[in-house]
């Protein structure tokens, strides 16, 4: 089973024990997975969490770089689940800071995006990602905070 195999299984089960707990439906991994495919490579649950995201053209802006908003997403996409395995609750994001650095273009065929939680409290998560490109060059920085819920 590679990485991202374990990891989706594991949020397939993360889901169900959230039904479980809450009666609520959570969808894991989230259909947006399906919009920026985000291929997990590796993780330590609730400290890191790491996945690569191929160059697509239909992402492009007018220069034919990935769009920044779309490259917020695939940080989301590390981030998200990354939050709820660190808190073991369902997590919402308070806020979202990204610093892009240079641009994603189709030359850099894809990119690594790194999150890892940097502080947890009882209520909030602090997280970052390091986005690099195939040449280990900073593309973007990112800083989430983040409110665990109750439930």
């Amino acid at each position: 089973m590679t990485k991202h195999e374990e990891f989706h299984a594991i949020m397939k089960r993360l889901a169900i024990e959230f039904y479980e707990v809450t009666g609520q439906e959570m969808l894991m991994p989230p259909p947006m997975h399906d919009t920026i495919e985000t291929i997990y490579t590796d993780f330590d649950l609730g400290n890191f969490l790491n996945g690569r995201v191929r160059y697509d053209k239909k992402f492009a802006n007018p220069l034919a770089n990935f769009q920044g908003g779309f490259l917020c997403a695939a940080i989301d996409n590390v981030i998200g689940p990354l939050s709820y395995t660190a808190a073991n609750k369902a997590v919402v994001t308070l806020e979202m800071s990204t610093s892009f650095t240079r641009p994603f273009s189709s030359k850099e065929e894809y990119v690594d995006i790194f999150g890892s939680v940097v502080s947890k409290t009882r209520n909030i998560l602090i997280l970052k990602a390091e986005v690099k490109n195939k040449d280990n060059k900073l593309i973007a920085i990112s800083t989430h905070h983040s409110l665990i819920l109750d439930k």
